[in-house]
């Protein structure tokens, strides 16, 4: 009788991982020339052209390093930690 109710479960469990990856592959068109304007995101108000958003993440990149250089000393200082916390405000509203 257990070996029955294995066999069972082993093929349900089978059949929902098939059922869903063939849903899931359905669903999820790559080609983003066929999917509808209504269901993609429109990033213009942020950033007009690509130009820009390229532009954008460099100058995010760029200041990372800022960030590792004041790793470990958020208490050496009021001051310091509120330049942390600055950086930290700047960087958050850039993304």
């Amino acid at each position: 009788m257990h070996v029955i109710v294995r066999r069972a479960f082993s093929l349900a469990v089978i059949f929902v991982f098939f059922t869903s990856f063939t849903l899931m592959t359905f669903a999820q068109e790559r080609d983003r020339s066929k999917i509808p304007d209504q269901y993609k995101w429109d990033l213009t108000a942020i950033y007009p052209s690509d130009q820009a958003w390229h532009t954008a993440k460099d100058q995010f990149v760029a200041e990372l390093p800022k960030v590792r250089e004041l790793q470990g000393s958020l208490a050496s200082s009021p001051k310091h930690l509120a330049d942390v916390l600055e950086l930290s405000s700047h960087l958050e509203k850039r993304n």
